[in-house]
């Protein structure tokens, strides 16, 4: 999961904005949150730093739950797959 982050930053080939990637998140009501591949500021050894509304915030990893590009899913943690 870090590894396919990170390539969201160096990666030119990759469409950032056909990324989702969804997390639990605390302050949601419905406990689920997401962000686009556009939104990735930096990726640390523990989680990935975005963008909203101008302000970073922390995402750590054993937060995140799924990724997908393009409408596919490349990450998720409940089926077990990592593409």
């Amino acid at each position: 999961m870090r590894n396919y982050l990170n390539r969201l930053l160096w990666d030119k080939t990759l469409d950032k904005s056909s990324v989702v990637v969804k997390f639990i998140s605390r302050s949601a009501v419905s406990d689920e949150g997401s962000f686009l591949g556009t939104q990735v500021l930096r990726v640390t050894r523990d989680g990935v730093v975005i963008s909203v509304e101008g302000f970073e915030k922390f995402i750590p990893f054993t937060r995140i739950t799924e990724i997908e590009e393009n409408g596919r899913v490349v990450f998720s943690k409940k089926l077990g797959v990592y593409f």
